[in-house]
């Protein structure tokens, strides 16, 4: 999917929500869904005013906070403190352990492979890699 095209169905989601969708709340998801970061709230502000957008760091933080209650974005808590990313698809992650980045993986659902060892029924499932991204690799 383009990121016009994920832009285009988080902002109808929104919409068929009843949440309004202001200016500074498209921006916000405007820029998470470019990114495949997920970026701290004020990596999202410093990136908004380097555009030229007019938003104040506390709106952009209650805009996320918003959009994280109503499942239209994801927060990851991490050792660096809330990351935020455009996807609330089911996915897992890749933490990148020199340089922070997380990236989103799409792997099988492994609840079924789970489901024998748990001797229950699995709901969902969530699965964080720890390594070296390729970007740290061939900086070595």
């Amino acid at each position: 999917m383009t990121d016009s095209a994920q832009l285009t169905t988080v902002l109808e989601r929104c919409r068929q929500s009843g949440m309004r969708v202001s200016p500074q709340r498209r921006a916000i998801l405007a820029l998470l869904c470019a990114t495949e970061d997920h970026l701290s709230a004020g990596a999202i502000y410093r990136r908004l005013q380097l555009a030229g957008q007019s938003v104040g760091y506390s709106s952009v933080y209650q805009n996320l906070e918003a959009l994280v209650s109503k499942d239209f974005i994801e927060v990851l808590a991490d050792s660096q403190g809330n990351r935020y990313g455009w996807r609330s698809d089911p996915h897992h992650h890749f933490h990148c352990t020199q340089c922070g980045v997380i990236l989103d993986v799409d792997l099988p659902n492994p609840a079924p492979l789970l489901q024998a060892e748990v001797r229950g029924h699995v709901e969902s499932c969530q699965v964080e890699l720890y390594g070296v991204c390729e970007s740290c690799t061939t900086q070595t």
